[in-house]
């Protein structure tokens, strides 16, 4: 069966390690720039997706054609909390032991659309952002961000 293809962009963002030739045929679909969380959303998939989808969208590798499928990931985000929480709070085993197996069947679920979003530690190890923003800092170097990551960058004397 083999390796999952990678998509075009994390390629980009990787820096064409393959150096085969990219495909110059693949679809193009458009950016979203104001995306809006869905109001179905609560508690942890909200702060999910507002901490997340700003970033994806900055590095480009969010598009209207992912967004499903983002949405879907924030959701199991949200219900493996709920369901981390009734497991905590139940006092009958048998109950408690199923809903650990819907917490546990849950999380797959989570690391699934991680690894397709680029957003497991493996998907996200190799990528080099594809705009890094400056900033001064004013001690004559820059700060530089990477992902989550920031890098102070010394001024050349």
């Amino acid at each position: 069966m083999g390796r999952r293809p990678k998509p075009q962009e994390q390629k980009e963002l990787e820096g064409h390690p393959g150096r085969r030739p990219l495909n110059t045929e693949a679809p193009d679909y458009e950016y979203d720039e104001n995306l809006t969380c869905p109001a179905n959303l609560k508690n942890e998939g909200r702060r999910e997706w507002e901490a997340l989808a700003p970033m994806l969208v900055k590095f480009g590798t969010l598009r209207k054609s992912d967004l499903r499928m983002f949405r879907e990931y924030c959701s199991a985000v949200s219900e493996l909390e709920v369901y981390k929480d009734r497991a905590a709070r139940e006092k009958n085993l048998r109950i408690k032991m199923q809903l650990q197996d819907m917490v546990l069947k849950i999380r797959t679920q989570v690391r699934m659309f991680a690894v397709e979003l680029g957003l497991s530690p493996a998907s996200r190890g190799t990528i080099k952002p594809k705009r890094p923003s400056g900033k001064p800092d004013g001690t004559g170097g820059e700060i530089q961000e990477s992902g989550n990551v920031r890098f102070f960058k010394k001024a050349k004397p």
